[in-house]
């Protein structure tokens, strides 16, 4: 297993599922995976905006280590990363 691979740090389904239990039933979302050849720019602007809003330094690290994720995942699996549907 390649050193990039061991780094990723994706969500499980499981955390997901956790996680949305949250999410109150009337809210909607907007899930961006990682095979989505858009998802790493609109992942930068969101970091922008954060950082422009005031949004904490947790958060935003968070999104920078999905961005860097992100860029891992494409740069092992090309041939899994597309436009979406």
């Amino acid at each position: 297993m390649s050193k990039e691979r061991r780094e990723l740090r994706p969500y499980t389904k499981i955390q997901l599922l956790e996680y949305l239990k949250k999410v109150p039933d009337d809210e909607p979302l907007f899930l961006l995976r990682a095979q989505d050849d858009l998802a790493p720019s609109a992942i930068i602007r969101w970091i922008e905006r954060a950082v422009e809003e005031g949004v904490s330094d947790k958060k935003v690290f968070s999104a920078e280590t999905h961005l860097h994720d992100f860029g891992t995942f494409q740069r092992i699996f090309p041939e899994r990363v597309k436009l979406p549907d």
